[in-house]
C-alpha cells in the first residue's frame, strides 16, 4: 500500500511541482500513426493562430471531436479524418487509437490553459495590497451574508456541522479557486490539474450568479478571519501516520500549506476530511462521475486517494484535524 503512495508522491513532486508554484508541468501529446508528437510550444502557438489564444474553444473542438468519434466507433463505422490534404477513413481499432490520440491532446491542452490560469490568478492576488485585501474584505462580508455563507460555515467561518468545512482563516487562493469550480459552466475552472471538478448542488446554488469580483472578495474575507479548528481539548495529538508523509508534500509538515492554490487542513474538520477522501477515491481513473453530488476529482488527489483504506482515511483525517491551524 504505501509504495503506492510512495509512487504517487514522487510523481507529484518530480512531475508536477506547481503545487507549491504557478507552473504545471504538462505532458507531451505522444507521437501516433497520423501525427508526431505535440509539446508545449506547437500547442501554443497553434491555439494562439487559430483560436485567438482560447483554449476553451480548442478543446472544446476536440471534445466534440471525441463525442463524434466513439459514436462512430459504437455503431462501427468508419470516420473519415484529414491528414495533410488527404482523407482517411478510421474504423475498429484504428479508431480507438486515434481517439486515445486525441484524448492525449485535450488533457495536455486542458493543462496548458489550467496553467496559465492558475498564474492569472496568483499574480491577481499577490498584487492585492493589506489596503485593498481589507477593502474587499469589507465587500465580501456583505456579499458572504447576502449569499447565505454563514448559514452553513458559521459567523466566522467555523462550521458547527462536522461534515462542513471550515473556511476561516482558509488560504485566499484555493477559496477563490473553489468558487469557481463549483460554477461548473467553466470548463477550464473545473479542470482535473486544477482547482478540481467538483460537484455539490447547495455550493452550485450558491455560487453560480456570484461575479468574479464576488468570488474574490467573498476569499478575502474568509482568509481574513481567524482559523477555526476542531475541539480537540483533553485529548492528545495521534502520532503522524505513515500515509501522511505523501500528503504533506502539498499540504505542509503540520497541515498548513505554503501556497495560496493549496488548503490548509490543520485543524479541519474529521468527517469533511473522511468525506473528501472518499469522494477523490470515488473519482479515482474516471473523473466523469465527478458530476454526481458530493464527487471530486483531480488528477493527483484522486490517484493518491484511490488505494487508501476507510482506516487510512480515518487515520488521516484524525491527525490534521489535530494540528494547529496557523496564519
Amino acid at each position: 500500500m504505501f509504495a503506492k503512495l510512495i509512487t504517487a508522491f514522487l510523481l507529484m513532486v518530480f512531475s508536477f511541482p506547481a503545487f507549491a508554484a504557478t507552473e504545471l508541468k504538462c505532458p507531451v501529446a505522444p507521437t501516433t500513426p497520423w501525427r508526431t508528437a505535440l509539446n508545449e510550444a506547437d500547442l501554443k502557438k497553434y491555439v494562439n493562430r487559430r483560436h485567438d489564444g482560447n483554449w476553451s474553444s480548442y478543446i472544446a473542438k476536440w471534445e466534440r471531436q471525441i463525442d463524434t468519434a466513439r459514436d462512430v466507433l459504437g455503431r462501427k463505422k468508419a470516420l473519415i479524418i484529414r491528414i495533410d490534404k488527404s482523407r482517411l477513413p478510421l474504423r475498429g481499432d484504428e479508431l480507438a487509437i486515434y481517439i486515445t490520440g486525441m484524448e492525449q491532446r485535450v488533457e495536455t491542452a486542458y493543462c496548458l490553459a489550467e496553467r496559465k490560469r492558475m498564474a492569472e490568478n496568483i499574480r491577481e492576488i499577490e498584487k492585492l495590497g493589506p489596503a485593498e485585501l481589507a477593502k474587499r474584505s469589507v465587500a465580501g462580508k456583505r456579499t458572504a451574508i447576502q449569499a447565505g455563507c454563514q448559514n452553513c460555515h458559521g459567523d466566522q467561518g467555523v462550521s458547527n456541522k462536522p461534515e462542513i468545512p471550515n473556511i476561516g482563516g482558509q488560504r485566499l487562493g484555493y477559496l477563490a479557486n473553489q468558487l469557481r469550480a463549483f460554477q461548473k459552466d467553466k470548463s477550464i475552472n473545473t479542470h482535473l490539474f486544477g482547482s478540481s471538478m467538483r460537484s455539490e448542488k447547495i455550493m452550485l446554488q450558491s455560487a453560480k450568479n456570484l461575479t468574479p469580483k464576488n468570488k474574490l472578495d467573498i476569499a478575502a474575507y474568509y482568509a481574513s478571519l481567524n482559523c477555526g479548528g476542531e475541539n480537540n481539548k483533553g485529548t492528545s495529538a495521534p502520532d503522524q501516520p505513515e500515509s501522511a508523509k505523501v500528503c504533506i508534500a502539498c499540504h505542509g509538515n503540520n497541515g498548513n500549506s505554503i501556497s495560496q492554490m493549496v488548503p490548509r487542513l490543520a485543524g479541519q474538520k474529521k468527517v469533511y476530511l473522511v468525506n473528501e477522501l472518499r469522494s477523490f477515491r470515488m473519482t479515482k481513473g474516471n473523473s466523469s462521475s465527478f458530476r454526481f453530488n458530493n464527487r471530486r476529482h483531480h488528477q493527483l488527489m484522486s490517484a493518491i486517494a484511490g488505494p487508501l483504506t476507510n482506516v487510512e482515511m480515518r487515520e488521516l483525517a484524525v491527525w490534521f484535524s489535530s494540528q494547529t491551524c496557523e496564519k
